[in-house]
């Protein structure tokens, strides 16, 4: 062993979360190899899925890194770690690889042996870090069902002892939302597993609304001329986005001329996901909503409109269903103006 990859290996015991691990290794790179002519980019499975972590080029120099890798990259085969570019030298962690999303190393000079072999380190120990953590949120998630289970039954028994009790209009009222809240918090803490179906896309967003009660005719949906196909479970799709589709309703104040429904298709543009991304935009011109809760409103339990009944699951459970399919939703708001939600989906 190297004294240099002791001396990397000496630092990594103290890390406990993949972004310090990171942090690490840019501080090392930099003071130990002396080396600062580099940049580390994240790449995440998104429509535009590059991302600077650190970097002496230009952020404007992402679309250029870009068209490199897709140049360089054999797309028939997966690539091996290091690639050289026409313009970068790259060295991709093996997460990339495998599942399309994680970070990569580039410089325009070449990468030397000691630059690779402290990558290949940092790579492996990130590999681990992410294995625990990942069985630590499974094991975590298992315990919070057990617990949720149980509270939601003894809840659910109390429902059912009330029964044949006289109720006021308030306890009738409380009663259902407490069956929301559990049923949603329920889906929300268990793992989502899809029952996919090729399925022309205009057909599901108009049987979606149907399902819904919307009248789809009086909502402006912009299709594509050319049919397009998703690979999607139905049901739950159909939920994510009519929860989108009522909350602009809500928006609105149930004008539903003030909403429209655009769809488009964009080719990915990078090796490591080929898929073509289909994009739903759902937009209403309706009341808005105020910035400082924007970064909340995917939140669980998180509604301003408690008091009619929202349980503050909606937007999350959305969000749960949406990744679930390796997809990704983006919201845009203004107060007064309205907002935006894009479903993003791989096809």
């Amino acid at each position: 062993m190297t004294e240099i990859e002791t001396k990397f290996l000496t630092g990594l015991s103290e890390i406990n979360k993949p972004q310090n691990l990171t942090d690490y290794g840019i501080r090392f790179i930099q003071d130990e190899l002396h080396v600062n002519d580099f940049a580390i980019i994240h790449h995440r499975l998104h429509p535009t899925p590059y991302q600077s972590i650190y970097s002496v080029y230009k952020e404007a120099d992402l679309e250029k890194i870009q068209n490199d890798i897709l140049k360089s990259v054999n797309h028939k085969s997966i690539p091996k770690n290091i690639i050289k570019g026409k313009i970068f030298n790259y060295f991709f962690f093996g997460s990339i690889l495998t599942a399309g999303v994680g970070q990569f190393y580039l410089s325009e000079h070449p990468i030397k042996d000691k630059i690779e072999l402290i990558l290949h380190l940092w790579d492996l120990q990130d590999r681990i870090l992410r294995k625990v953590i990942h069985n630590n949120e499974i094991r975590m998630n298992e315990l919070q069902a057990g617990l949720a289970s149980q509270l939601m039954h003894d809840v659910q028994a109390i429902i059912n002892l009330s029964a044949g009790i006289e109720k006021n209009d308030q306890l009738i009222q409380r009663i259902e939302y407490q069956k929301k809240v559990n049923k949603n918090y329920l889906f929300w803490i268990r793992e989502c597993e899809l029952m996919k179906t090729d399925v022309a896309l205009k057909e599901l967003l108009e049987s979606s609304l149907q399902i819904a009660g919307i009248e789809s005719s009086i909502i402006d949906i912009d299709l594509p001329l050319k049919s397009i196909d998703v690979l999607v479970d139905v049901e739950l799709f159909a939920m994510a986005f009519n929860e989108v589709v009522q909350n602009a309703i809500e928006a609105v104040e149930k004008n539903l001329s003030k909403i429209k429904i655009s769809v488009s298709q964009c080719p990915s543009v990078s090796p490591f996901f080929k898929k073509t991304w289909t994009i739903i935009r759902i937009e209403d011109r309706g009341k808005g909503i105020k910035e400082d809760f924007i970064p909340l409103v995917m939140n669980p339990f998180f509604t301003t409109k408690k008091e009619t009944g929202f349980s503050g699951f909606g937007l999350t459970n959305t969000k749960k269903i949406i990744e679930a399919h390796q997809g990704c939703i983006e919201l845009e708001s203004r107060p007064e103006i309205g907002t935006t939600i894009k479903i993003m989906i791989p096809g």
